[in-house]
């Protein structure tokens, strides 16, 4: 708990890592499953899995109070109309609200949309997992920048990088070149979950 304070961004950008992770792992694994079993199989397996890492997880490594816990002193809490009345607030909205229609853009339309354009269902996982795990990468390097730099630079930087990635998705719909492609998945995946450690300490 005393840790955590003056490293947020970097326990955030770990923790947030996790999600794309995980849709990289299970992404490909579904693209291995799907040409093999009916989607209802695949749906059970995958289950079956999840269930396999985390109940022992859950039951060996959480603690209800881990040995040497001290309770840190709460932050006065803060109204929500307070906090509406920021203009941190309302940036992160538009932040968010930004962020996450094209997020799920993404996560819904990627796949369906390479296949459109002629690549198989598992290419175009494999897009997608690629996308994935360049989120964890960049989780992992945001985080440390927000324990050091003024978060409201980090969040523009993250924003920006988002922005300058889509030309190559338009190129590879132009094109088809698989560069293209490639590009906007490392660049876009690298803020898949960028905003999250700076929107953490923003307010």
């Amino acid at each position: 708990a005393k840790w955590f304070e003056p490293h947020q961004g970097k326990a955030t950008g770990a923790f947030v890592g996790a999600l794309p992770g995980g849709q990289a792992l299970f992404g490909a694994l579904t693209a291995v499953l799907l040409p093999v079993l009916s989607w209802r199989e695949t749906y059970i397996v995958l289950t079956l899995v999840r269930a396999a890492l985390i109940m022992p997880l859950a039951y060996y490594l959480l603690r209800d109070r881990p040995p040497g816990f001290a309770p840190v002193r709460a932050a006065p809490p803060t109204s929500m109309g307070q906090t509406n009345n920021t203009y941190a607030f309302w940036v992160l909205v538009v932040g968010f609200f930004v962020c996450g229609v094209t997020d799920q853009i993404m996560l819904v339309h990627l796949v369906a949309y390479l296949t459109d354009h002629d690549h198989s269902a598992a290419q175009g996982s494999g897009v997608f997992s690629l996308l994935s795990l360049t989120g964890v990468i960049g989780a992992l390097l945001i985080g440390p920048l927000v324990d050091r730099f003024p978060t409201r630079y980090v969040l523009a930087g993250n924003y920006a990088l988002r922005l300058l990635s889509y030309p190559f998705l338009f190129l590879f719909g132009a094109t088809l070149s698989e560069i293209y492609i490639l590009l906007f998945a490392v660049l876009f995946g690298l803020t898949f979950m960028g905003n999250m450690p700076p929107a953490s300490v923003y307010l």
